[in-house]
């Protein structure tokens, strides 16, 4: 899974949206891509 990658460009792009987690383990996924996420914010 390259989410982080995505999440990355997503950041250094300033994307603006909603992210859509569609995958078997929906809730814990999403935890793992927003705290990925937030984690990002926090280095830069």
């Amino acid at each position: 899974m390259q989410y982080a990658e995505l999440l990355k460009a997503l950041k250094d792009y300033e994307a603006k949206g909603i992210v859509i987690c569609e995958s078997p383990n929906l809730e814990e996924d999403a935890v793992l891509m927003q705290t990925t996420y937030n984690n990002l914010l926090k280095t830069n």
